[in-house]
């Protein structure tokens, strides 16, 4: 997920985020995610809105590891040298519900950025409360030649 660009207008202005064309199909029903990288560690905010609710109306589990993985890539981003990567591992703990309408905030650590693996540590929060702690890994991947249709990433 290469390609970052920043926020040019909004309360968003000088955060990174990914341009509309990057951030379609799936990623574009969870919403954009903004970043900026802070004395080695990244914080991302996501918006929340009434749609990213279950039917309980705390924010929906899928919702918050969906944002827990675009977070991974986002604090990624400065290992990635503009190539792109998969998520290989996530774990994660529910640690208390979270609700549509205040930002979700994510502080995260890269462990480890060497090689073909990035080890991610993360936190995310609503109003200083925690709702989802979680580890990733990133596996390095060649970007796909697109022209030759070669999607193999088992190199």
């Amino acid at each position: 997920m290469a390609g970052a660009v920043a926020a040019e207008s909004g309360h968003m202005a000088g955060w990174l985020t990914w341009p509309k064309v990057k951030a379609s199909g799936f990623s574009e029903a969870i919403g954009p995610i903004f970043w900026r990288h802070e004395s080695g560690d990244t914080r991302c905010l996501v918006e929340t809105t009434e749609h990213h609710r279950n039917g309980y109306g705390a924010l929906h589990g899928g919702f918050l590891i969906s944002c827990a993985d675009m977070v991974l890539f986002a604090a990624a981003e400065p290992f990635l040298d503009g190539g792109t990567a998969v998520t290989s591992n996530l774990t994660c703990e529910f640690l208390g519900p979270g609700r549509a309408g205040p930002p979700l905030e994510a502080r995260a650590e890269v462990l480890k950025g060497t090689g073909k693996l990035i080890v991610i540590r993360v936190l995310l929060a609503q109003e200083s409360c925690s709702v989802l702690s979680f580890t990733g890994t990133l596996r390095r991947v060649p970007l796909p030649d697109s022209a030759a249709g070669d999607t193999d990433v088992s190199s």
